[in-house]
């Protein structure tokens, strides 16, 4: 509350959730809802806003795991609520991404993809974001971060746009630590295998 103050945003501006539900009255004359909550927030909001008809850009992960990504998909067999629905992978709009998805063929020249590796640098000085920070947020899976929840997502959407596949699944990840000297609370290098498919009309 008090960050929301020093930004002009007082009471009545804002709704405070509980356990992630978010009430009634927010879908109140709405087109499009953007969520980016921690990610066991994800179903129940995702599905609180497509049920009411509203379009919905869900943050990744869509969900964290399998078993709520299934009650997902079967949500998704309304076809008018699977219309509502898109993932917000930002990283394909960035200009790097948007120049290889645009430009692939010729970036590849007939060559085939065998082994891609990708690293996240950023900026320094972002450590500190809303106040808390952001290093402790972005190697922390529950709030979906890690090497596979935050970067292998978004390297998993990019690649799906340039070799033109749906991912399935991932068959096996090898997990291990970078720089152990900085102590992270999780994993900060993978090695991962996936199946694809190309994607249906």
């Amino acid at each position: 509350k008090p960050y929301l103050a020093q930004r002009g945003l007082g009471e009545g501006n804002y709704f405070t959730l509980e356990n992630g539900r978010v009430p009634e009255e927010f879908f109140s004359e709405l087109d499009i809802v953007y969520i980016a909550s921690p990610p066991w927030a994800h179903l129940p909001q995702t599905k609180a806003s497509v049920q009411r008809g509203v379009y919905t850009i869900t943050e990744k992960p869509l969900v964290p795991t399998r078993e709520e990504l299934w009650e997902l998909r079967q949500l998704g067999r309304r076809p008018e609520i699977y219309r509502l629905l898109s993932p917000g992978d930002h990283y394909l709009y960035k200009p790097v991404s948007r120049h290889m998805i645009e430009h692939a063929s010729e970036i590849l020249g007939g060559r085939k993809i065998r082994r891609v590796s990708a690293t996240l640098f950023e900026e320094a000085g972002k450590d500190n974001l809303l106040g808390f920070r952001r290093k402790e947020w972005l190697l922390t899976p529950e709030a979906g971060g890690g090497v596979m929840m935050d970067t292998g997502i978004h390297l998993a959407a990019i690649l799906s746009k340039i070799l033109h596949l749906e991912f399935l699944s991932c068959q096996d990840a090898e997990l291990f630590d970078l720089y152990p000297a900085e102590g992270f609370p999780c994993e900060s290098g993978c090695y991962a295998r996936f199946t694809a498919r190309e994607p249906r009309e």
